[in-house]
């Protein structure tokens, strides 16, 4: 069996404060430009009823996207 090397980028966020903190977020960016999101979220009502956690989350999935196509049209060009 052969080995393969593979680079990923990761990216670790939160959500909340950190008295109250109601979710995590990952982001992971393979050299291809592939991409995998994980969101747990461990107070859903709390999370649920600020605007401000939804839109960190939006930004956050928003900034996984730009990185996935930059590095997508690096690996095309190559």
């Amino acid at each position: 069996m052969e080995l393969l090397e593979q680079k990923i980028l990761q990216y670790v966020g939160g959500t909340g404060t950190t008295d109250i903190p109601t979710g995590n977020i990952k982001g992971n960016v393979n050299e291809d430009g592939s991409f995998k999101l994980e969101v747990t979220v461990f107070n859903a009502n709390e999370f649920f009823s600020e605007e401000t956690q939804r839109i960190e989350l939006t930004e956050f999935f928003n900034q996984i996207l730009d990185k996935s196509k930059e590095i997508s049209s690096g690996a095309s060009k190559e």
